[in-house]
């Protein structure tokens, strides 16, 4: 005759799978492009592409966050992981260059750099970039 301790104490089998599954999200969730999850990134990918093939991608803030964040931190990575480029600034030198090269190869959908174009002219989002590094610079001083 078992125990009712020895019972009580092994989990069940739908416990584990659940267990193995919350293990794995959460070590899904620790990798990260940038500052973003892979899990979100690969949401928002999705997300993006499908407005981009749609041709419904608006100025708006929320989706050129999204779409200059995703983008950014894509170039960054694959900057970061070049073997020569990544000893000498690679993800900033990608960052930089690369976005320009496509623009000017006409390899991005057109409907992108206008939505992209008219949201920089648009806002001042440039002023509140570069009073963010300023601030962010002052505070970050030691006393």
């Amino acid at each position: 005759m078992k125990s009712p301790l020895l019972e009580a104490s092994a989990p069940a089998p739908d416990m584990r799978t659940r267990i193995f599954a919350r293990i794995r999200w959460h070590a899904l969730m620790d990798m990260h492009i940038g500052i973003i999850p892979l899990p979100v990134y690969g949401l928002m990918l999705i997300c993006v592409l499908a407005l981009i093939a749609t041709g419904q991608i608006l100025h708006d803030i929320s989706v050129m966050i999204a779409l200059l964040a995703l983008f950014g931190f894509s170039c960054a990575e694959l900057g970061a992981r070049m073997p020569g480029l990544r000893n000498i600034g690679g993800p900033v030198i990608v960052t930089t260059f690369l976005p320009a090269w496509l623009v000017y190869a006409h390899w991005l959908p057109t409907d992108l750099t206008q939505a992209i174009v008219e949201f920089w002219r648009s806002t001042n989002v440039v002023c509140l970039f570069i009073a963010s590094v300023a601030v962010g610079s002052v505070l970050s001083m030691e006393r």
